[in-house]
């Protein structure tokens, strides 16, 4: 009796260290209760339900029976007919794609030093409130989990996935040119994430174990040159963005009487980057600008495929060719929502040449999680810029 008792006492102790060992802190799950009706209204207000950046103009993906996604307990094949093969193998594609093993090289040796770095206020408020859940969208007929970091070609990726959840009637009626002039696409049914089956639902759960899982990085410095001039620069002012953000920076950097001229006259006071800066610096945080580590937290969750934004068209080529579906991508020069990744990098040259050292330092202390695991380069005058340090496959 006394032996039985011993072993129960033992497998409950084993239960609870494996629980600790995977985050489920006492005082975490406390903070995350306490967190779920404001937490709730953070997501909304920080997170979704708002017009995001356009991001890339695709074609319409066709149906590709010759491709598989091979996972570990062997390979299968979704069509855009939802008809499924497991005896075929996935197709060679072109190299070009970035190159995986060279990732989780980089991967393995900085997830263990990311420790050091902290966590902003906002990545902690994101984390209580089920961040990760909520950017991961997901689709169980094609067994794909995609981690959205917005301004990283977002809007263009959830189209793809209202795609793949049509039927086969509905996709017949689908044009290149509607697909491409969808709106509201971040608040589509369709497009569905995590958090809805519960905000707290992790993809690495056992659920999820056979999901093609991927995301996509882009430079901290090109990404917030976007978020600035998607959301702070546009010919009709933005008025959420503006409301909820951009009158905090105003009010920071030119007081009230700024703010008095921004509301006598918007389009002639518009936030400067310089005053967007001061904003980052100061902890006026969105999801468009924030850490893309701390959306999508790639050392905690086992992501089959890491891409990155300066290789988009080959890492989507290779990403469809995985989960089943081929796609006619679009050219390298447009693969920016502003026209070009050249006219992008170019433009963020000439912003930060305009900064001085210590507001670039600030810059990247700010996003160093990003940079140190992907690689980045922080000098925009470098040859290397903007890309990041793991190579193409060659």
């Amino acid at each position: 009796m006394n032996l039985k008792r011993l072993f129960c006492v033992s497998v409950f102790i084993t239960a609870l260290l494996l629980l600790y060992a995977q985050g489920f802190h006492k005082e975490k799950y406390d903070s995350a209760l306490n967190y779920v009706s404001d937490g709730t209204n953070f997501i909304k207000q920080h997170v979704g339900f708002q017009s995001d950046d356009v991001g890339p103009q695709v074609p319409i993906p066709s149906r590709d029976s010759s491709t598989a996604n091979e996972k570990a307990q062997g390979s299968h094949t979704r069509s855009l007919t939802g008809s499924s093969n497991s005896s075929v193998t996935a197709r060679r594609v072109d190299v070009g794609h970035t190159d995986q093993d060279q990732y989780k090289l980089r991967h393995d040796q900085e997830c263990p030093t990311m420790r050091r770095f902290l966590t902003s206020y906002y990545g902690l408020r994101l984390q209580d409130a089920g961040g990760v859940s909520f950017f991961t969208k997901y689709n169980d007929e094609y067994n794909v989990l995609y981690c959205s970091v917005p301004k990283v070609a977002s809007t263009n990726w959830k189209r793809m996935m209202i795609v793949l959840a049509m039927t086969e009637s509905e996709r017949s009626k689908l044009t290149t040119e509607k697909l491409n002039n969808m709106r509201n696409v971040h608040n589509d049914p369709r497009v569905k994430a995590l958090s809805f089956i519960g905000y707290k639902t992790h993809p690495n759960d056992r659920t999820y174990a056979n999901y093609f899982k991927f995301a996509i990085f882009r430079h901290p410095f090109t990404r917030m040159v976007s978020a600035w001039r998607n959301k702070f620069q546009t010919e009709k002012v933005n008025k959420y963005f503006y409301k909820n953000y951009g009158v905090d920076i105003i009010k920071l950097t030119r007081g009230d009487a700024g703010v008095a001229r921004f509301y006598g006259n918007n389009e002639e006071n518009l936030i400067t980057f310089r005053e967007f800066v001061v904003g980052i610096k100061n902890g006026i945080i969105d999801r468009h600008w924030s850490s893309q580590s701390e959306i999508c937290m790639p050392c905690e969750v086992n992501y089959d495929y890491v891409g990155f934004f300066e290789y988009l068209t080959d890492d989507t080529n290779y990403i469809w060719d995985q989960i089943g579906v081929r796609d006619e991508m679009v050219r390298a020069d447009h693969i920016s929502e502003n026209g070009q990744l050249k006219s992008t990098t170019v433009y963020t040259r000439e912003l930060f040449n305009e900064l001085t050292q210590e507001e670039i330092d600030d810059l990247y202390h700010f996003y160093e999680k990003d940079f140190v695991l992907f690689g980045y380069d922080k000098d925009v005058n470098s040859p290397t810029f903007p890309y990041p340090a793991v190579p193409r496959v060659t």
